[in-house]
Order: C-alpha cells, then sequence, then structure tokens
C-alpha cells in the first residue's frame, strides 16, 4: 500500500504525547477519567507496556481502553493488530485504539473490524495550501484532531485544529465543565 502523505516530523515519543493529548481533551467529560503514558500493567501472563492507558467511568461502570501509537513508515499490518487485541485479553481491556501514521493493510483492517478495534490514521495535510499536499515545501499539519498544539505549519505559521487547551477552554466558557474540573484538567495537561 501506498503511504500518499508525507511523514509527521515527530518523534514516536513526542507522536505518543500528542495523541495523549488529544484523548485528555476528548475525556473532560468522562467520570474518573485518567490516563497514563508508557504505562506498565501486570497481567497474569506477564508485565505490558502500554503507549496509553486510558480509564473512565460511564454508566457506572469502570472501563479501560488499551491505546497504541505507531509512527511508522510502512502501512501497519494484521500482527500488530493482533498484538494489541492479546494485550486487551490479558489486561481485561474493553476497548483498543491504535492510531498510525502510515495507515493500516487491509488485514489490519479486517482483523480490527472483527475484534472491535478503533484504527485511527493520522495524516498530514495543510490547510493554509490547498488541501492535501501538493505544496512539497509544508510538509507538516495534521487533519486529525489538533496535533499541532499551539505550534503552527513551520513554514506559513498557519494553526491546523486546536490544541487540548483552548477545546478545555471553550468547554468552560460553554459551562460544559466548572472552574474546578478546568483548574484540574489544565494541570493534567501540563499546563
Amino acid at each position: 500500500m501506498f503511504n500518499k502523505y508525507p511523514p509527521l516530523d515527530l518523534s514516536p515519543k513526542e507522536f505518543e504525547t500528542q495523541v495523549k493529548g488529544m484523548l485528555d481533551a476528548m475525556g473532560i467529560g468522562l467520570a474518573d477519567y485518567r490516563s497514563e503514558h508508557r504505562e506498565r500493567l501486570e497481567a497474569p501472563d506477564g508485565t505490558y507496556e502500554i503507549d496509553i492507558s486510558v480509564t473512565f467511568t460511564a454508566l457506572e461502570v469502570s472501563f479501560r481502553t488499551l491505546v497504541e501509537c505507531k509512527h511508522h513508515k510502512r502501512p501497519i499490518e494484521r500482527e500488530g493488530i493482533q498484538a494489541l487485541w492479546a494485550k486487551m485479553q490479558s489486561l481485561g481491556a474493553q476497548k483498543g485504539i491504535m492510531f498510525a501514521t502510515s495507515g493500516f493493510q487491509f488485514g489490519a483492517i479486517e482483523f480490527a473490524i472483527v475484534h472491535g478495534i478503533a484504527l485511527v490514521e493520522v495524516v498530514v495535510r495543510c490547510f493554509s495550501h490547498g488541501g492535501f499536499h501538493g505544496h512539497s515545501s509544508c510538509p507538516y499539519g495534521f487533519s486529525h484532531g489538533g496535533f499541532h498544539g499551539s505550534g503552527g505549519c513551520p513554514c506559513c505559521g498557519h494553526r491546523h485544529g486546536r490544541a487540548a487547551l483552548e477545546i478545555l477552554e471553550e468547554r468552560l466558557a460553554k459551562g460544559e465543565v466548572g472552574k474546578d474540573e478546568f483548574e484540574e484538567k489544565r494541570k493534567l495537561l501540563g499546563r
């Protein structure tokens, strides 16, 4: 499978941190929401290090979601999704999500659909240059939810989405979160 988008200019750890920030912004309204980066979790068959482990309460039930972030050059293969599914089974997680910068092979998509694993492809896009990249000097930008944080496109300065803090501030202004919850979440975001 051909990857038609230029690579993201982030290290794998930075990519994980950006995904965590996006999840934290979306998790603001969830009860008992907590996320951990590179958490080591014990299971009956061993210890697993998970890129991002998310827990929250909904309908008075605790949920665990395992999130893996793959910043690779090639599309993710079925085996990568199978490994996430095996971790979910061992750790008793209710959901798995894989974020990738390089897309997914057909077999990986097929396996994910059958086993209820969410797949998210993060692609490079620069909105200020007319859509998907034909502009070779602008190899940055994101089309999935504001991964650019407070920066912007290095060649044009355009902001491609919103940072987690901006989303949190908007929810405060709308009254969706109170001041105390806002301050707590702001600290979680490291701001």
